[in-house]
């Protein structure tokens, strides 16, 4: 199990980070992190009980 652990981060954990800090998946990533919120809140207003 550790084999497969160590060989996961050795070959597939540099080329998924180098691709996490392209400018715009970080882009994505933050509009990502600032829409999820907002929606969820939007969504648990428009189905209160009135």
């Amino acid at each position: 199990m550790k084999s497969i652990i160590s060989g996961f981060q050795n070959k597939f954990l540099p080329a998924l980070a180098k691709f996490g800090n392209l400018k715009y998946m970080v882009v994505l990533r933050d509009g990502m992190i600032i829409t999820i919120p907002l929606a969820n809140f939007i969504i648990k207003l428009a189905t209160l009980e009135k």
